[in-house]
């Protein structure tokens, strides 16, 4: 009898297997998008926002004013009221003369007496001078820290000057020295400034390149140059300004006012280098012996400048303001111009009636046209004779335009580039057009109102020419 062979049948693990095929086809995707993730080029975006751009050129301006010096009646020890480049009042106390200097050293002793403490603002008002002095220091303009002195005197003494006219009487009767002591009040209602440069009585005609030579340039301060409060009968004493109207002159090249644009121009805006103050103003080219001026006329800041005659300025024309975006995410895309008279409606839709070829066969369609751009990018605007429309919307390069209900039709498809940038406000590359306004080497201004084109916020590539239209980013 044979022996009965028993057959062990071994299952095969299938499920092992296809766990181990899975786990690496997973590996290797992930290690793939690893890889593809760290060696892609990232993605640069820039945010629009609202700038300007403006051609400008800096000058040394010659300020203007009307300003008349007066002039002492009396010789003897000086002591000043009112801080330089305040407002007095017609007859109001700007210096007094003491013949004697008994009253002069009263009033001294009277002004640093401990008991006369400054108040925070007149302590804010000190910080505040000093802080301009930092700012516009010039270590060739030696004589300002004599200014310097001048400004901080004047500051003390105005926190005091009220409480010593207030007892300036008894203060003089004291002395004995009555009839020694004289108070000068303003000839004129103004600004008061301490110093003269023979510029008061200056008129248009003098104008000449010699006049915006600072080095030829010499300024007499009246008040405390040299620690010596005396004064002469006969000397100048102090200086009012009569009128916030004032004018700045700089002087200007043939090549200056093509370049800027001048020969025409009525009103520029002038940036003040020291505190970058911008005001605009009117604006005159002027002409004496051959050589050109720019004479700008101001109603404001001349009290802020009263102690100045030259001013470093910033002449800016021909500004732009709008959408500010870097010159490098500019592009262009083709359009098709077409003619709004062939313009019709189906529905509610406004479009073009076409007929095309394909594969042989003439076929009509309405190609609905819910974004198009005139000259001036407006969407809504079809009084101009053609518009802009994009070639994405047809489905043949080769077509022709039928004017519903007409026999009529146009054939001489044309196109032209329009500028703008690619958004990616939904995470592929979309052109949206934008109208320049201004260009310099890095940047564009760009209208801002422009329906359906380039917005405010709107999140463009900021090197364009990487891309095209319609690439996804994110």
């Amino acid at each position: 009898m044979a022996k009965n062979k028993k057959v062990i049948k071994y299952r095969r693990n299938y499920d092992k297997v296809i766990a181990v095929v899975t786990f690496v086809l997973i590996a290797v995707y992930v290690v793939c998008f690893v890889f593809l993730y760290a060696t892609k080029s990232s993605v640069k975006t820039y945010e629009t926002a609202l700038g300007s751009l403006y051609d400008s050129e800096s000058f040394t301006a010659l300020a203007i004013r009307d300003e008349t010096v007066y002039y002492s009646n009396y010789s003897g020890f000086v002591n000043y009221y009112q801080v330089e480049g305040s407002k007095v009042a017609n007859g109001e106390t700007v210096y007094s003369v003491d013949e004697t200097g008994k009253v002069a050293d009263l009033l001294a002793s009277y002004s640093t007496d401990t008991s006369n403490a400054l108040s925070s603002d007149d302590l804010s008002l000190l910080k505040e001078t000093l802080d301009k002095y930092k700012l516009n220091y010039d270590p060739n303009e030696f004589s300002e820290i004599y200014n310097l002195k001048t400004d901080l005197n004047s500051t003390i003494l105005a926190s005091i000057s009220a409480d010593i006219m207030e007892n300036l009487d008894s203060l003089i009767d004291s002395t004995g020295n009555a009839n020694f002591f004289n108070a000068v009040g303003s000839e004129a209602a103004g600004v008061v400034v301490y110093s003269t440069d023979g510029y008061e009585n200056f008129s248009e005609d003098q104008l000449s390149t010699s006049c915006f030579n600072k080095n030829n340039y010499e300024k007499n301060v009246l008040k405390n140059t040299s620690g010596e409060d005396t004064i002469v009968a006969g000397d100048a004493a102090y200086k009012i300004v009569n009128s916030e109207n004032w004018n700045l002159y700089i002087s200007l090249s043939k090549s200056q006012v093509e370049q800027l644009d001048l020969t025409n121009a009525s009103t520029v805006t002038v940036n003040f280098k020291s505190d970058g103050i911008s005001t605009s103003c009117g604006f005159e080219l002027v002409e004496v012996n051959g050589q050109y001026f720019g004479k700008m006329s101001l109603s404001k800041y001349m009290i802020r400048y009263a102690t100045e005659r030259y001013l470093d300025i910033e002449l800016v024309v021909d500004e732009a303001t709008g959408i500010k975006v870097p010159s490098s995410a500019m592009t262009t895309k083709d359009f098709y111009v077409l003619p709004t008279s062939y313009l019709t409606s189906s529905g509610n839709e406004n479009g073009y009636l076409i007929s095309y070829e394909e594969n042989g066969e003439t076929k009509k369609t309405f190609i609905k046209v819910a974004r198009y751009y005139t000259e001036d990018n407006d969407t809504t605007d079809t009084s101009d004779d053609y518009i802009y429309v994009d070639p994405n919307l047809f489905p043949s390069d080769s077509f022709v335009l039928i004017k519903e209900d007409s026999k009529e039709t146009y054939s001489d498809i044309k196109t032209a580039s329009l500028n703008g940038v690619y958004c990616v406000n939904s995470g592929f590359t979309e052109f949206k057009v934008g109208n320049i306004l201004k260009k310099n080497d890095e940047y564009c201004i760009l209208e801002n109102n422009a329906t359906k084109g380039v917005e405010l916020y709107d999140r463009i590539l900021l090197d364009a020419k990487k891309y095209s239209e319609g690439e996804l980013i994110y």
